[in-house]
This record gives structure tokens, C-alpha cells and sequence, in this order.
């Protein structure tokens, strides 16, 4: 999470709601990885959510942040 707050300044919740402005939840994490690099997401901060977010489907945007938040 480190490097995600590094790299969203501003707020970190604040960046990645705009990140993923139109996504349709629920949804997995192979989906919102590709929906966020359709939302054309700097490529470091995808890898870097790819490589960070746990495995799962996420029902809001606050759960993605959640989930980040723990690890």
C-alpha cells in the first residue's frame, strides 16, 4: 500500500475513485484489472494493483480500497 499512497497523492480513495469511474460492480480481480486498464490507469499503478490486491470479486469500489488497505 506504500507505493500506492506514493504514487495517488492527493488521497489515495480519492484517485482510485476516479481510476474507476465507470465500472460496474461486482466484479473479480482479473475484471478490474482489465477495466482499469481500459480506463487507460498509468501502467505501474495497474501492475503494482495487480500484483497487491488478494484474489477475489469486489462489490464496490470501498471494498477494492479495503482490500488494499490490509495488505
Amino acid at each position: 500500500m506504500d507505493f500506492i499512497r506514493g504514487f495517488l497523492p492527493g488521497g489515495v480513495s480519492r484517485r482510485l475513485d476516479r481510476y474507476l469511474a465507470g465500472v460496474e460492480f461486482p466484479l473479480n480481480k482479473g475484471q478490474l484489472i482489465s477495466k482499469l486498464r481500459e480506463n487507460k490507469v498509468p501502467g505501474l499503478v495497474v501492475s503494482q494493483l495487480d500484483k497487491r490486491l488478494p484474489a477475489g470479486e469486489y462489490s464496490s469500489a470501498a471494498e477494492v480500497l479495503t482490500a488494499l488497505k490490509q495488505r
